[in-house]
């Protein structure tokens, strides 16, 4: 659900492994560059440089790496969910991603109870509701869907343009600590960075965000269907235009989550109920069936049925989107 997010974890992941692999405690430096590709380089000449280094030194070399002084423990649950209420990068495209997603699953979700309305209270379905609360929420929900589709994808493409950082923790050793490239920051780019075929092509959580970002769009476009005197409910032409993008940007969402969830896991059948990673791909990959379910029910005229799988697939969503919240938080 959170390509930018994904792509920073990956970068961090395999920055502190190179970190923890080398002999540091010699270099004086307090950055530490993001991973470059392999160069090959004359084993004697880098030992006869690295031996001239240590004597230069002397007795402040040290090549040593204590893993216990060193070792960072993952964050506990109990720290993201504080995290959640107590932080709140608000310039953190990771962080705005899936706050972006939260607000437009509330509004779906309000949307769907608006649209249960007629079937379990039809007294209770006044015009002004249906002609004027129902369609807004539509378009809320699809620009804040297509907004963070945006963001992911500017994130995306900002990932790589972080900072790693060394710096002294309570045990006396040394963190690798990760400072993003936030929204306005001299890091930031609102451009590609010439990252977009690169990473069409090579990254699964790219493609699922770019997947997400089109999933928005058409539910942006297919919302103007719902303004009143726009189109004519009764041409033969209009559940094609106004349900099937429906159907296109639920598939497209419930395809995009499936795979996210997927590659979370070590085997095809390997769920994992306990990685909120993957309760955020499973459950908006169901969020993304409702959507789908409710187009394709709609295009068959059973009103009534569409309405449920709505509601269904936008709680589903709205949790998916929540469980990324904690997730995202380790990292903000």
């Amino acid at each position: 659900m959170n390509a930018a997010a994904a792509l920073r974890n990956e970068i961090v992941r395999h920055s502190q492994l190179s970190f923890q692999r080398l002999n540091i405690g010699g270099i004086p430096t307090s950055k530490w560059p993001n991973l470059k590709p392999f160069k090959a380089v004359d084993y004697a000449e880098y030992l006869s440089k690295m031996q001239a280094t240590k004597e230069e030194l002397g007795p402040s070399y040290d090549n040593t790496y204590d893993v216990e002084k060193n070792y960072k423990p993952p964050m506990s649950g109990g720290e993201k969910l504080s995290r959640m209420f107590t932080t709140f990068p608000l310039r953190d495209p990771a962080y705005l991603v899936v706050i972006f997603f939260i607000i437009g699953s509330i509004d779906f979700t309000i949307n769907g109870a608006i649209g249960l309305i007629p079937i379990i209270n039809p007294e209770g379905a006044s015009p002004e509701l249906m002609a004027v609360w129902f369609p807004t929420t539509i378009f809320i929900g699809a620009g804040f869907f297509l907004f963070a589709g945006i963001l992911d994808l500017l994130g995306a493409f900002n990932a790589e343009n972080g900072l790693m950082e060394i710096t002294k923790n309570s045990n006396g050793g040394k963190d690798l600590t990760h400072r993003p490239a936030l929204l306005g920051s001299k890091e930031w780019s609102w451009g590609t960075n010439g990252r977009f075929m690169k990473l069409l092509k090579s990254d699964v959580a790219f493609q699922s965000g770019f997947s997400q970002f089109l999933a928005g769009l058409i539910f942006t476009i297919s919302a103007f269907t719902t303004i009143p005197g726009l189109f004519d409910p009764m041409s033969p032409s209009f559940p094609l235009i106004a349900f099937f993008p429906q159907v296109v940007g639920g598939f497209m969402f419930f395809a995009a989550n499936a795979v996210l969830a997927y590659v979370e896991q070590d085997h095809f059948w390997g769920f994992k109920p306990f990685s909120a990673n993957w309760q955020s791909g499973f459950l908006g990959a169901g969020g993304g069936l409702g959507f789908m379910m409710g187009g394709l029910l709609l295009l068959l005229s059973d009103f009534p049925g569409a309405a449920w799988a709505s509601m269904i697939g936008s709680v589903s969503f709205l949790l998916g989107s929540i469980a990324g919240w904690y997730s995202v938080m380790e990292m903000v």
